[in-house]
């Protein structure tokens, strides 16, 4: 009877020690909450885990909420919302807070490359953006401007953007940036815009802001902006780099400025910069 009841009690307390669901062996990131960081993501983005070996699922937005499972390095999952730094996700229908350190964003898709039949997308002299990003070109060519990214300033001192991670989405091969890592891409580009689901990936444009006369040639490198930029504005969005920006308007643009600029695509070969 006594042997009977001690295996129970063993049996109990082997399942309460027990690894929580989906435990891997390995380093679990340090999800403390004494690290300043901010989740840049939005609701419908694809997340993987990175920078660690694992990573903690809890059942909320903090470290001293219970860890449900472990996610292990390179799982993917989807954006639900987040706070702080912390970012609510399903992995595989199963939902749970992570910290958004440990997670990189993924594209959607491999964004298309600017192809000899034409541009990808579709020119339209409505504007829609119901998506995560939109593939709808104005037929009129005018778009309000964003600015983002890493960027180098005439001094040669570098800049982040706290707003971005600086990780362009086309493929590094396509934009002249093989063997760079994403700031170390965008930096020695300096001149790029996003909008890759519309103009393709590596595509060269001229952008004029008609108010000065100005224009600058700028590449595609990355997605973008978001669909609920646009829809501030109700307007087709250009993201800029901060020094395009700053060339063609006097400093950082935001949609609800409504900079306009006129955009032509130009041949791939055209030296970026200001014109």
């Amino acid at each position: 009877m006594h042997r009977a009841a001690l295996a129970i009690v063993t049996l109990l307390l082997a399942s309460a020690c027990a690894p929580p669901e989906g435990s891997v062996t390995g380093d679990v990131a340090d999800d403390t909450d004494d690290v300043a960081f901010t989740a840049n993501f939005h609701p419908g983005d694809t997340v993987k885990v990175c920078n660690a070996t694992a990573l903690n699922q809890r059942s909320g937005p903090s470290a001293t909420n219970a860890v449900l499972r472990v996610m292990p390095q390179g799982a993917q999952a989807t954006v639900i919302t987040t706070s702080g730094k912390w970012v609510k996700n399903d992995w595989d229908g199963k939902v749970g807070w992570s910290s958004g350190q440990y997670l990189c964003l993924m594209p959607a898709t491999t964004p298309p490359g600017p192809g000899t039949a034409g541009l990808p997308g579709t020119e339209s002299p409505d504007w829609s953006c119901d998506g995560l990003t939109s593939s709808s070109r104005n037929s009129a060519g005018t778009y309000y401007v964003t600015a983002f990214g890493c960027w180098v300033d005439a001094a040669g001192n570098d800049h982040t953007d706290g707003d971005d991670n600086c990780i362009p989405s086309c493929p590094r091969a396509a934009i002249g940036c093989s063997g760079l890592s994403g700031p170390e891409c965008e930096r020695a580009t300096n001149w790029y815009f996003a909008d890759a689901d519309r103009f393709g990936c590596g595509t060269r444009v001229k952008i004029t802001n008609g108010a000065n006369g100005k224009a600058a040639i700028i590449q595609s490198i990355d997605r973008g902006p978001n669909c609920r930029i646009e829809q501030k504005v109700d307007f087709w969005v250009l993201d800029i780099s901060y020094p395009a920006s700053k060339y063609l308007f006097g400093g950082p643009m935001s949609a609800t400025d409504q900079g306009a600029v006129q955009v032509e695509v130009v041949d791939p070969s055209t030296p970026l910069g200001p014109i």
